[in-house]
C-alpha cells in the first residue's frame, strides 16, 4: 500500500482513512517521515514559523472533573486561584513590554464568574494593549458561557468579538471518539465542539484545532479525529493550524505514568501533514512535546513551533518537563539548528519581521585529515542533509550479523579503586539479589585522579585478583584509557606490558576516558593506545566527542577527523568493538544534531557495527536534574527510541549500584518502540536477549 500512498501524495491526491491507518500501523516510519518532509517543503519551503506570545490563565477553578486534567481545582481546594484585575493588568503589561503579538487566554469554568466578568477582562486587555491579538476561550468555555448567559453560540461570539476577541484556540477537542471521550472527560461532545468552531468561522472568527493523544485512544481514533477536522476545514476553511497535543502523565486520575514516545510524537505529526491536506500549518507544540522533539519535528512535517509562551500552567501542572518560557533568540536558534529558516508570524500566520535564514555548513576544504577516505563533497552532502534523509540512508545499511535486531545495555557494578571492602560487600549483595547477569566496571575516570596522581597500579591489580577469586564468572572491563596511559607514565611501566598484564588478569574490554579528545593526548597517541590494547587481545570502545561551541554549529571537521583515524585503525586491527558518541564538555549540542552525528557515524563507519549512546550524555534542552525519575522516564520515552532509529545499537552502561529495575523497564520500552529486541551486553560485546514484559 505504501507505493500507492506515495503515488497519491506525488499527484496531490487525498489519502483515505484506511491509508492513514496503514501509515500508523504498518508502514515504515522513516519512509512515512520522508513523505511528510517532502510534502512540507512543497507547501512551506524551508520556513518554520514562531510567534512572540504570552499565556494568561485567569483561573483554574472549574466545575468540571475531567480525569486527565491536572490543572483544574475546586473552590477552596489547595492550589486553586483566581486573578483579580490588578493581577491581569500586571501580566498584560508584561506582555506589552516584551512586544508579544498574541495573548493566549484560557482557564477553568469558574462557577461564579459571569459573562460580564469575562467581557471586562477582554476590555481590560485591549485597553492596556490595543494592538495585541487576543486568542481566548476554548469551545468548552464558550459552551459554558453561552448556557450561563442563555445566549445562542452565534450571539455569544458576536458579543465577544465586538468587545475584542480576535480568535479562539483549539483546546477541548481532546479526542472525537465518543467512547474514548467519555472515559477521559465530562466536557461537551465532539459534535458540539465542531459546531462551535463552525459558528465561529461563519462570523469571521478564525480558530485553531487540536487532538490530545497518547492516553487510551487507538491509532484509528486519531485518524477518525483528523477526518472530522479535515471535513470541517473543507467546509469553512477557518482553521489556522492543527496542533497534536502529547498527553502529560502526572497528577491525573487515569493511572497513566509514561510520557508519549518520541517516535509516536513524530509519527503523529508526519501523518497529520500527509492526511490533513487542506491544512497549511502543522504545529509542533514544544510545551508538551519538549523542545527537543519539537525541533526534530521540523524535519518530520511540522512548520510551526508556537512561541515564547512565558508562563504556561496547564501542561506544567501535569508533569511537563519543557519549562514555561523560551526567548525569541532561543526559538530562532532551535529553528536554525534544524537547518530551517525562522520566520516570526502573527496569530493568523502572516509573516512579520525579517526571516532568519539558515546558512549551509561547509567543512574547511584544506583541514588536515590523515586518511581522506571520505571526500569533502560527500561529507558536505551528509552534514547538510535533512535528518530524515540521513535516517533513510542509515536504515538501508545492513550488516551480515543479526546485530541490527538487538539493542543492548551493559549492567555493571561500577567500582573505583580504593574502597574494596565496601565494594565487595555491596557486590555480594547485588550478586545474590539481582536476577540479571552483570559485570564489574573499574572506573578510573573519577575526578580524584589527576595526571600527577593516578591510582596505584599495584592496588588495581590486587583488587582485580580479589574480585576474580570471589566472582570468577563475571565479566570485567576498565573505563579510562587515558588514565592507564598516565599510570604507565607516572609509574614507569611499559604501556605494552601494562596491557599484556591487563589481558592476563581476565579483563575483557577497555573503554575510552571521559572527554578524551580534550586531554593532553594527541590523536596519534590515542590511536597508539587503542592499537596497543588490540595487540594484547583487548577490544576497546572508542569515544568520539562532538564539539559545538555556545551559539555555534557543530565542529564537523574535528568530528570527521576523529572518525577517520579510528576507521583507519579498525581496518588494520579489527579491535574496536564500538564507537561511543557524546557531546564534548561545555558543548551546546542539540539532540537533533546528536541524531545526525549518529547516522553519519553509521554511514561512514560500516566496519564498526556497534554505536553507543550513553543515556546520561544524550543532549537535551532541559535536563530536569531535580526530577530524576520524571526526567529518566521522559528521556527514555522521547529521545532513546530516536537514537535507535538513527543508528544507535547500545545504551552504554547501567550502574547497578544505584539503578533499579524500573530503569530497565523504560529502556526496554524504548527499544520495543522500534520493534527491536533488548539484550544485555556480556563479555566481548556478546549479547543475551531478555524481556521484562512476560
Amino acid at each position: 500500500m505504501l507505493t500507492e500512498i506515495k503515488a497519491k501524495i506525488k499527484n496531490k491526491s487525498r489519502l483515505n482513512e484506511s491509508e492513514a491507518n496503514y501509515l500508523f500501523n504498518e508502514a515504515s516510519f522513516i519512509e512515512t517521515a520522508q513523505l511528510a518532509h517532502e510534502a512540507n517543503k512543497r507547501i512551506n519551503e524551508e520556513t518554520i514559523f514562531y510567534n512572540v506570545n504570552r499565556h494568561l490563565n485567569p483561573t483554574n477553578i472549574c466545575v468540571m472533573s475531567c480525569k486527565f486534567c491536572a490543572f483544574a481545582k475546586k473552590p477552596r481546594e489547595k492550589g486553586a486561584y483566581e486573578y483579580d484585575f490588578d493581577e491581569i493588568r500586571s501580566r498584560v503589561l508584561k506582555a506589552k513590554e516584551s512586544c508579544a503579538t498574541e495573548i493566549h487566554m484560557v482557564g477553568g469554568l469558574h462557577p461564579r464568574w459571569k459573562l460580564d466578568h469575562y467581557i471586562d477582562i477582554i476590555k481590560l486587555v485591549k485597553e492596556i494593549y490595543p494592538t495585541v491579538h487576543l486568542k481566548a476561550f476554548t469551545a468548552v468555555e464558550l459552551d459554558w458561557l453561552a448556557r450561563k448567559a442563555k445566549l445562542s453560540m452565534e450571539q455569544l461570539l458576536l458579543i465577544l468579538k465586538e468587545n475584542g476577541l480576535d480568535s479562539i484556540p483549539g483546546g477541548g477537542a481532546e479526542i472525537f471518539s465518543e467512547i474514548i471521550r467519555n472515559k477521559i472527560t465530562a466536557k461537551l461532545n465532539s459534535e458540539k465542539w465542531l459546531a462551535i468552531h463552525r459558528t465561529a468561522h461563519k462570523i469571521g472568527i478564525r480558530s485553531n484545532c487540536t487532538m490530545l493523544y497518547g492516553h487510551v485512544e487507538s491509532f484509528e481514533d486519531r485518524v477518525h479525529h483528523m477526518t472530522q477536522l479535515r471535513n470541517l476545514q473543507d467546509e469553512t476553511k477557518g482553521f489556522n493550524v492543527f496542533i497534536p497535543l502529547a498527553f502529560q502523565p502526572h497528577n491525573n486520575h487515569m493511572g497513566i505514568k509514561d510520557y508519549t514516545c518520541g517516535l509516536d510524537d513524530l509519527k503523529t505529526i508526519a501523518i497529520a501533514r500527509l492526511y490533513l491536506d487542506n491544512f497549511k500549518h502543522i504545529k509542533a507544540y514544544w510545551i508538551m512535546l519538549t523542545q527537543d522533539i519539537a525541533q526534530i519535528a521540523t524535519n518530520f512535517g511540522a512548520n510551526d513551533l508556537d512561541g515564547t509562551v512565558v508562563e504556561e500552567k496547564i501542561s506544567s501542572m501535569a508533569g511537563g518537563t519543557s519549562g514555561g518560557s523560551l526567548s525569541k533568540d532561543q526559538i530562532i536558534s532551535l529553528i536554525n539548528k534544524a537547518q530551517k529558516d525562522a520566520q516570526e508570524r502573527n496569530s493568523i500566520y502572516e509573516a512579520i519581521s525579517t526571516k532568519k535564514k539558515y546558512k549551509t555548513i561547509n567543512i574547511q576544504k584544506n583541514f588536515l585529515r590523515p586518511n581522506k577516505k571520505f571526500s569533502n563533497e560527500n561529507i558536505n552532502r551528509l552534514i547538510n542533509s535533512s535528518l530524515v534523509q540521513l535516517g533513510l540512508e542509515s536504515e538501508n545499511i545492513k550488516f551480515e550479523t543479526n546485530q541490527n535486531d538487538l539493542i543492548s545495555v551493559a549492567l555493571n557494578f561500577e567500582y573505583t579503586p580504593g574502597s574494596l571492602d565496601s565494594a565487595m560487600s555491596a557486590y555480594t549483595s547485588i550478586s545474590q539479589n539481582y536476577k540479571y547477569p552483570h559485570g564489574l566496571m573499574i572506573n578510573l575516570c573519577e575526578s580524584q585522579y589527576t595526571r600527577s596522581a593516578p591510582p596505584s597500579w599495584a592496588k588495581v591489580v590486587d583488587d582485580l585478583n580479589t574480585f576474580k577469586q570471589n566472582f570468577p564468572n563475571q565479566s570485567i572491563s576498565i573505563r579510562g584509557l587515558k588514565i592507564l596511559w598516565q599510570i604507565a607514565q607516572k609509574q614507569k611501566i611499559d604501556i605494552k606490558n601494562l596491557f599484556k598484564e591487563i589481558s592476563q588478569l581476565g579483563v575483557k574490554s577497555i573503554e575510552s576516558s571521559l572527554f578524551e579528545s580534550e586531554s593532553t593526548l594527541t590523536n596519534s597517541e590515542i590511536i597508539d593506545l587503542h592499537a596497543a590494547a588490540h595487540q594484547n587481545d583487548l577490544p576497546t570502545i572508542a569515544k568520539i566527542e562532538i564539539s559545538c561551541p555556545p551559539n555555534g554549529t557543530i565542529m564537523w571537521d574535528s568530528f570527521i577527523t576523529r572518525l577517520e583515524i579510528f576507521n583507519q585503525l579498525q581496518e588494520q586491527t579489527k579491535g574496536i568493538m564500538a564507537y561511543m558518541l557524546q557531546p564534548a564538555s561545555n558543548s551546546n549540542l542539540m539532540s537533533l544534531e546528536y541524531l545526525k552525528a549518529l547516522s553519519i557515524t553509521k554511514i561512514l563507519s560500516q566496519q564498526v557495527t556497534e554505536i553507543i549512546s550513553p543515556i546520561p550524555v544524550i543532549p537535551s534542552f532541559n535536563k530536569a536534574e531535580t526530577m530524576k525519575d520524571t526526567f529518566f522516564c521522559s528521556q527514555t520515552n522521547k529521545l532513546l527510541p530516536l537514537c535507535v532509529l538513527f543508528g544507535s545499537t547500545d545504551f552504554g552502561n547501567i550502574k547497578i549500584n544505584t539503578s533499579n529495575e524500573k530503569d530497565l523497564y523504560y529502556l526496554n520500552k524504548a527499544v520495543r518502540a522500534n520493534k527491536k529486541n533488548f539484550a544485555l551486553r556480556l563479555n566481548r560485546f556478546m549479547k543475551k536477549e531478555f524481556n521484562l514484559f512476560h
